[in-house]
């Protein structure tokens, strides 16, 4: 029985669904409903098989034309975590 235990354990770790990808989206943009570049992304990334809320979170940053107001954002993208940053 006790040589059954890391077999088990390893089964359980094995199924526990993964930490989904991070993306950091920053862009110059002004923050709008439908950026056509940021749509463009999230179908391109649903063709391969990352889709938000199950395996993909996408955190946006908007500069609203400030190339400064993104150098402020600078700490706060990093302190996220992201996997990837796309600008």
């Amino acid at each position: 029985m006790l040589a059954a235990l890391p077999l088990v354990y390893a089964v359980r770790v094995a199924a526990q669904p993964a930490a989904p990808y991070r993306v950091a989206w920053v862009s110059m943009d002004q923050a709008s409903a439908n950026p056509p570049m940021l749509t463009a992304f999230r179908a391109g990334m649903a063709d391969l098989g990352y889709v938000e809320g199950k395996n993909l979170v996408i955190d946006t940053w908007w500069g609203a034309g400030s190339s400064e107001r993104l150098e402020q954002m600078t700490g706060d993208i990093l302190r996220a975590q992201p996997d990837v940053i796309v600008t």
